[in-house]
């Protein structure tokens, strides 16, 4: 299965701190949200020391460039910080739901199998 997320055009739109955010820093964040949706909602790597330059190398954007529109974006309470990982908390929400979801079609799957060998 293809590792995808959800993009809801609206909800990017009409979000107020969002659209008070610079361009720079809104395209970023989409890049961020592309990242995070292969790594269950969060970069892996720890605040104050995950290294703007990890994300700079992963984005293509200067490090400096990136501390600052982390500042932008952070600010503005577009992301959260939750045990030393930048969070996108509709992500990480969006990403438990696929995983019980996941699990709960394997457990039928596993349970229609016992009830035909049974």
């Amino acid at each position: 299965m293809k590792n995808t997320f959800q993009f809801d055009p609206a909800r990017w739109l009409n979000n107020p701190a969002l659209r008070l955010c610079s361009l720079e820093a809104r395209g970023l964040w989409i890049d961020m949200l592309a990242i995070m949706a292969n790594n269950g909602g969060s970069i892996p790597q720890k605040i104050g020391m995950y290294s703007h330059d990890v994300v700079a190398a992963l984005t293509g954007v200067d490090s400096e460039k990136v501390a600052e529109l982390f500042v932008e974006l952070g600010g503005a309470g577009i992301f959260k910080h939750v045990a030393g990982k930048i969070s996108s908390p509709a992500m990480v929400k969006s990403c438990a739901f696929k995983a019980k979801a996941k699990a709960s079609g394997e457990e039928g799957a596993r349970r229609k199998k016992s009830a035909k060998q049974a």
